[in-house]
């Protein structure tokens, strides 16, 4: 059992194919486990009931708004923030444990993620450090409605384990969740349209496939790490001609 208290959150819809692996990676760490859900209509608030998890309910409002709203639930100070997708290995439950008696305010975590089941180290998905176990009474999520991170403030440190993240097992779940955060993204509370020009709608998806099969080395990852910078410039163009639509 970890001596400091600790508070594990985590948003959910629909989650039944990823919960119960994701809590059982983490038997073994939490104090307790905040789940907030946005209306699951499968079995995962049966699973999370099963698990003795605390469960709260909110109508999804932007990922950083949800996670805030987990935050306001925990009971403790520290904080990890994980994804239903995502596992902890025992190699970083043990670097959590030590971490939490240390002389900081928070910690980045690398997460590796898997894409159609192998596991991608280049095109600038890898160690992708993200603040994810941290003091809740210094920090909080950014309210956005995606790509929330939390803003640091204090003494961080970085821990060498990485989260495992099964993002995308499948073609078909890949651009199920674009069309979900392309619509996000493209929402005029993140981009108000005050530069967009034409020119994005070719340019930034250029340039994004560039960035992940060229600059980042995408091509290490085989035929995987081409087919993942072909579909995130597919992402990129999807959101700029969301932008246009709104434009027009």
């Amino acid at each position: 059992m970890v001596k400091t208290p600790l508070s594990v959150i985590i948003i959910t819809k629909n989650e039944e194919k990823n919960l119960e692996k994701c809590l059982l990676s983490l038997r073994d760490l939490p104090s307790e486990i905040i789940l907030v859900d946005s209306g699951s209509t499968d079995k995962t608030l049966e699973i999370a009931k099963k698990w003795q998890v605390k469960i709260f309910h909110k109508k999804f409002s932007g990922f950083g708004f949800q996670k805030n709203f987990a935050l306001s639930k925990a009971s403790y100070d520290w904080v990890l923030s994980v994804d239903a997708d995502e596992r902890m290995s025992k190699s970083l439950y043990l670097e959590i444990k030590k971490a939490l008696n240390a002389s900081f305010d928070g910690f980045y975590i690398p997460c590796l993620s898997n894409f159609l089941g192998k596991w991608i180290r280049h095109a600038g998905w890898y160690p992708q450090y993200k603040l994810r176990l941290f003091k809740k009474s210094k920090m909080k999520f950014e309210e956005k409605l995606v790509h929330e991170e939390v803003k640091p403030k204090g003494r961080i440190g970085y821990l060498k384990n990485p989260i495992l993240h099964y993002s995308y097992p499948t073609l078909k779940e890949y651009l199920r969740k674009l069309e979900i955060y392309t619509a996000l993204e493209a929402h005029p509370s993140l981009n108000p349209l005050n530069f967009w020009t034409v020119f994005n709608l070719f340019l930034k998806p250029v340039y994004r496939f560039s960035e992940m099969y060229i600059f980042n080395s995408g091509f290490l990852d085989g035929w995987r790490g081409f087919l993942l910078s072909i579909l995130s410039s597919y992402y990129e163009f999807k959101v700029q001609f969301r932008l246009l639509k709104r434009k027009i």
